[in-house]
């Protein structure tokens, strides 16, 4: 979505249940890495919000996300844009739906989903 236009109205279609919270992450889009929130994760994707510049429905990028505190081992998580909702003056949130995920990723987003 480009800056100006309308936000997308977004349709509650989740394959997966969702672990609701806010963490930390950084995203890395079209070479250059920048910081959001993320307020739900679950196996098949994310919700990003606290996001500073336009995304766009069917961009491709990776998330890191650090699940744990104590390992502080950054997931790298690579999906693409779903939808994106305007939030304010200057902020969106995005749903971001994960490609396929290496096993290892698998198993840490599970087990923190579980926990």
């Amino acid at each position: 979505m480009a800056a100006g236009q309308p936000a997308e109205k977004v349709t509650e279609r989740r394959r997966h249940a969702r672990k609701k919270g806010l963490l930390e992450a950084h995203y890395e889009l079209e070479g250059r890495r920048h910081r959001a929130g993320v307020a739900d994760l679950g196996k098949g994707g994310l919700s990003l919000v606290d996001v500073r510049q336009p995304l766009r429905v069917g961009e491709r990028l990776v998330v890191w996300l650090t699940l744990s505190r104590r390992s502080g081992a950054a997931l790298s998580l690579p999906g693409r844009i779903i939808w994106v909702q305007q939030q304010g003056v200057a902020a969106w949130r995005a749903g971001v739906e994960f490609d396929r995920l290496d096993p290892a990723a698998q198993r840490a987003l599970s087990f923190y989903l579980w926990n």
